[in-house]
Formats: C-alpha cells, structure tokens, sequence
C-alpha cells in the first residue's frame, strides 16, 4: 500500500507575510528584468499579442478599478467568462480567497486571479485547474510564486517546486486558500 509522503524537505522556499493594508499591484507591460522597482514580484498570467505587447488575463483589480475580469476579457483567451479563484483586499483591507468571473468597480481594492492549489485545506485536482481555463501544465517543476490567505493576512511564497509538492508547502505554511500566480520563465 502507498502512501502520500508527510515530511519534506526543501531548500528552495522563500515566504513574505503581508500586511493586507501593504499589499499593492501595479501592471506593468515590462520586461522583467528592465522594471525600476526594487522590491517586486510578478504575480499575474498574461497573454502576448500580436504587436509584442502583453495583456494580463483573468480577474485584475489595482486600486478599485477592474484592468481585466474574466467575463469581459477578449474571447480568445483561455479563461474567457470562467470562474477563476482569485485573492482579494476589500475596501476594510481584509484577505479573501473567492471563485469568481466577474468583479465591479470598487468591489475590492486589489485582486488577482490564478491556478488553485490549495481550497478550504485541500489540494485541489488537475481536473479542478482545467475547469478554471487553465491547462494544467502550468504547474511543473520550476519557480513558481504563490499568494494564500493566512488568518488576516496573505503569504506570499516563491518555490523551486512541483505540483505535487505545492499543496504539502502551502499546508505546512497555515495556508487553507492559495493560488499559483505566473511561474517558469516569467518568474522574477
């Protein structure tokens, strides 16, 4: 009989506790390594078009004003009009991890949509991942960034990780609701 493995070790984990009244996004069409900014990680998906421009994708708020929800982002892209799980800051600066395609002006300060990994303190599947849009790929071993809701506050975390292992870190940092922000070679 197999079991799930109940103890790691990892040497490639950094975590950033954050106050919710701290918490900022700005969306910059940059690349990473030209930005001016010198305490920054890049958080959420994107699309390329054509031009060479970038457009973020999913649900986006900065400062009460909604950059992109996924019910009125162009169609082509893959989260068109799903519900997304998505980390918010509410205008009385509280963390709140909901599942949604579709946010108001002024519903919340900050908010950012990405793959669940971890909901309610459970892991969350493959199939899970594929019904928010994404493809499931997205997921494997490299740097990724996550954003959970830990009590009042959020936990910022970047890991040289693998999908299987991202439920047991996120876990073992009291995180019962967090989401996998962009990774891989957008990692920064």
């Amino acid at each position: 009989m197999a079991y799930d493995k109940t103890v790691y070790s990892l040497n490639e984990v950094h975590v950033q506790v954050i106050l919710p009244k701290d918490f900022k996004i700005i969306c910059v069409d940059s690349r990473k390594k030209s930005l001016q900014y010198q305490n920054y990680a890049n958080a959420g998906y994107f699309a390329l078009l054509k031009s060479g421009s970038t457009i973020p994708i999913g649900n986006l708020v900065i400062n009460g004003d909604v950059i992109t929800s996924a019910d009125s982002q162009p169609n082509w892209l893959n989260t068109y009009k799903h519900t997304l799980s998505t980390i918010a800051i509410d205008q009385y600066d509280t963390p709140k991890f909901i599942q949604t395609s579709k946010i108001e002006k002024d519903e919340f300060k900050y908010a950012i949509s990405g793959i669940p990994i971890i909901h309610n303190g459970y892991h969350v599947s493959i199939d899970s991942i594929i019904q928010e849009g994404y493809f499931g790929n997205e997921c494997y071993q490299t740097w990724h960034s996550f954003l959970g809701v830990r009590g009042k506050k959020l936990v910022y975390v970047a890991a040289n990780i693998g999908f299987y292992q991202m439920v047991y870190l996120l876990e073992a940092l009291g995180i019962e609701n967090g989401i996998k922000l962009d990774g891989g070679g957008s990692f920064i």
